[in-house]
């Protein structure tokens, strides 16, 4: 048998879709704190019709992980956002494009006495 650590976990999420409106939108929000990590996710989506054919679509997150190191507790650190645009024209189901684009930065820190410094530093 494993075991498994002590820790409180919360998570909310909510979601606008209007009736009259081309528009959806969602947002969520997730905490953990164990012995061990600790996280934070953040997460914000959303699409929205330009015309019948042409959609806008984007996902934007915020993930933070604490967690304890030998030398320190380590904070990681993960933005994401992801833009697109989908298009399909109305009288023909032949055609379906969808373009994105992503961004992603990643980083990792360490705090030594108090002070945030980056891993590759502190190694």
């Amino acid at each position: 048998m494993q075991a498994e650590e002590d820790y409180t976990s919360f998570g909310m999420g909510l979601e606008f879709v209007p009736a009259d409106v081309p528009l959806r939108l969602s947002a969520r929000g997730e905490y953990r704190d164990g012995d061990a990590p600790s996280t934070k996710l953040w997460s914000v989506a959303g699409d929205v019709a330009i015309s019948r054919s042409l959609a806008v679509l984007s996902r934007q997150e915020l993930l933070q992980t604490e967690q304890s190191q030998s030398i320190g507790p380590g904070l990681t650190r993960r933005i994401y956002s992801l833009w697109g645009l989908a298009f399909q024209p109305i009288k023909s189901d032949k055609l379906n494009v969808l373009t994105k684009f992503s961004w992603l930065d990643e980083g990792d820190e360490v705090c030594v006495t108090g002070r945030r410094i980056k891993e590759l530093d502190a190694l």
